[in-house]
């Protein structure tokens, strides 16, 4: 094969794009928000940027977001998004128990899959995802600030379920001082 050093540098940087590509998303965090519908019927955690952007553009609020690991790991276990059409209204289940899958799928809920790991442990740095209930349905929350307006409208508090890793936090950039003007020389 007869490469010409532009095609050669190309298929580098291209191979060495892929393999840092592969290396992050194969042992990393990827980032969660859940939100809440704007009239406290609904919530819902979505690994997705469009979707969030698309559900905050419907009103939907931010409750909170979180780090999921992209691989299993000691004290973490699979969180998997569940959805079951109910009279009027969607029921949405989060679960990351094992045991307690098979007994959603037999419940009529359809596994939407596994958005990553989460902690099944507290831990010091973990946010903490509440789970409230009402009736038959289901309604999460990492902002408590929230809680007191989720319980105005008939959900009870249910404890934790799980716990998410925190986002790092992008330092500002430094500011920067201008440099001073150039001085003009007068001959």
């Amino acid at each position: 094969m007869n490469l010409r050093p532009t095609s050669l540098r190309c298929l580098t940087l291209s191979l060495f794009a892929y393999l840092a590509i592969t290396a992050s998303a194969s042992a990393g965090t990827i980032q969660a928000w859940l939100l809440h519908s704007g009239d406290w019927r609904d919530s819902v955690v979505s690994t997705d940027p469009k979707e969030k952007e698309s559900l905050e553009k419907n009103g939907w609020k931010l409750s909170g977001t979180g780090n999921l690991q992209s691989e299993a790991q000691k004290g973490a276990a699979p969180l998997h998004r569940f959805a079951r059409a109910g009279k009027g209204v969607t029921d949405r289940m989060l679960e990351s128990n094992p045991a307690k899958v098979a007994q959603h799928l037999k419940n009529g809920y359809t596994d939407e899959g596994v958005l990553g790991y989460v902690s099944s442990e507290e831990k010091p740095g973990l946010k903490p995802v509440h789970h409230f209930t009402k009736d038959d349905l289901h309604f999460w929350l990492i902002d408590l600030r929230d809680q007191p307006a989720a319980e105005e409208r008939g959900w009870k508090a249910s404890g934790v379920s799980f716990w998410l890793w925190p986002v790092a936090e992008t330092p500002a950039p430094a500011a920067r001082t201008p440099a001073p003007a150039a001085k003009k020389t007068t001959k």
